[in-house]
């Protein structure tokens, strides 16, 4: 009998995540720029940023994209996830980020553990939401979190905002009144990036990828071995 306990609680999570998984048409681009249509895992959690779950149809079996093995993959109602070397304070490696704007300077959305500050700084949960602007030419990347996962959202607004400012010091007497101050969602962040490169970049429109509004549907994921929790599909990388 212990056995099979031990057994079933090894099995329970992933039974669970199948169970949850909701799949989206769509197509992968594989790192030999082949396009391959199929079915997409909906994001869910975090572990998306880690791998792809593809399917060419609803028959075929699952196959995992990890980030070495796709440029990209994009759902067709637009959501599309990149794969990048990303180096923040809480990013090393590659990883699939939603991309929100192409540009002069790109952003992209993802998920950050924030489980190592919450003794000094405490936030909603030990996942938060972060907006990651990167600069090409430079090869560099700039981390914003987003202030609605904190308690303390307004310390963190004034940082983000020195951090846009720096970010868009050519162009500041122009921006300073869309950094967007105390609130933080993709609309405004989108918004303000599309601006700076419609200011600087007369050659070429800049790309937004977005995905629709939708009616938050509520779903089971594990929590802990032993416990359930409600989530939101549109908690996890959509903080508006």
């Amino acid at each position: 009998m212990k056995k099979l306990i031990s057994v079933l609680l090894i099995f329970i999570p992933e039974i669970l995540f199948a169970a949850n998984k909701e799949w989206k048409s769509g197509y992968v681009v594989t790192t030999q720029n082949d396009t391959i249509k199929g079915y997409i895992a909906y994001r869910k959690s975090m572990e998306d940023q880690e791998k792809c779950l593809f399917k060419k149809d609803m028959r075929s079996p699952e196959f995992n994209y990890t980030p070495n093995e796709l440029i990209s993959y994009q759902y067709d109602n637009g959501l599309c996830f990149q794969s990048k070397n990303i180096k923040t304070a809480h990013l090393n490696g590659k990883y699939f980020v939603e991309c929100l704007l192409e540009g002069i300077i790109n952003l992209y959305c993802a998920q950050i553990d924030y489980s190592k500050e919450m003794n000094d700084r405490k936030s909603f949960g030990p996942i938060v939401t972060a907006f990651l602007a990167e600069i090409p030419e430079e090869d560099s990347w700039v981390e914003i979190i987003c202030p609605a996962d904190i308690f303390n959202d307004q310390l963190e607004s004034k940082q983000n905002d020195k951090k846009l400012a720096s970010l868009f010091i050519n162009q500041i007497e122009k921006l300073k009144n869309d950094i967007p101050k105390s609130s933080y969602n993709q609309d405004k962040m989108i918004a303000l990036f599309k601006k700076y490169h419609d200011l600087v970049c007369t050659d070429k429109d800049c790309v937004i990828y977005k995905e629709p509004h939708k009616r938050p549907s509520q779903f089971l994921t594990c929590f802990t071995s032993f416990g359930f929790q409600k989530r939101r599909t549109t908690d996890l990388l959509d903080p508006k």
